[in-house]
């Protein structure tokens, strides 16, 4: 089982661009925002969940850099996927939090991005509410747990939309539930990915937990830290 958690683990940073940008390709520098792309920058690290955001039990490790690659390529394929511009083409700044865990069943991940105008925000959330943002995220967890997992061991997996308060300007979100045999056992892992606007910054929040949704309170919790340094 504890292979299983980890390879869902690394699951966390595949899903954590908000769909990978969108509104019709590079818009002109005069169409930004005031704040230049340094403020952008300092603006989605610091913005992202840290270890104080957490109760105390919880710890927090670097993400691996073949995690970080392997995350640039899938949100690509993500993008393509829901047929929108690649990320790299539209945002002005990126930045991702550590891996946080806890009990050896619970993980969270953050990544903020900054893209070029505010309506390509909205674009992006637009496509998040569609049937087919929820099958190209489908198919890309399927994908990466045929790539780590034998094929006695993937899961079956199910998307659905996760009922969630507004927090900031527009929030969408879906739960992922990955049901493997373990021992004679059904196991089920909880993944549920969160993103969230503010003007044209665009943050993900993934939480996973084995056996059990992840707690409401603690999610809602974190949520508002984050959105708070938007």
């Amino acid at each position: 089982m504890r292979g299983r958690a980890v390879a869902v683990a690394v699951l966390l940073g595949l899903a954590a661009a908000c769909g990978g940008g969108g509104g019709g390709g590079e818009a002109a520098d005069d169409d930004l925002a005031s704040t230049g792309d340094r403020d952008d920058a300092a603006l989605a690290a610091d913005a992202n969940l840290r270890i104080s955001d957490f109760p105390t039990e919880w710890q927090s490790s670097p993400i691996p850099q073949a995690t970080v690659e392997a995350t640039v390529e899938a949100n690509r394929a993500l993008a393509d996927c829901m047929g929108r511009p690649r990320p790299e083409e539209i945002r002005t700044a990126v930045a991702d939090s550590e891996d946080f865990s806890a009990q050896d069943t619970r993980r969270v991940t953050s990544s903020v991005q900054v893209v070029r105008t505010e309506e390509i925000a909205r674009d992006d959330f637009a496509v998040l509410r569609t049937e087919k943002a929820l099958a190209c995220h489908k198919s890309l967890i399927d994908a990466e747990f045929a790539r780590q997992l034998p094929p006695e061991a993937s899961p079956q997996t199910t998307i659905g939309v996760l009922d969630m308060p507004q927090f900031a300007e527009d929030t969408v979100a879906y739960r992922i539930v990955a049901t493997v045999l373990d021992r004679g056992s059904q196991v089920r892992t909880y993944i549920d990915l969160v993103f969230v606007r503010k003007g044209r910054v665009e943050a993900s929040v993934n939480f996973l937990n084995v056996g059990s949704a992840f707690p409401t309170d603690l999610q809602r919790s974190l949520l508002q830290r984050l959105v708070s340094r938007l």
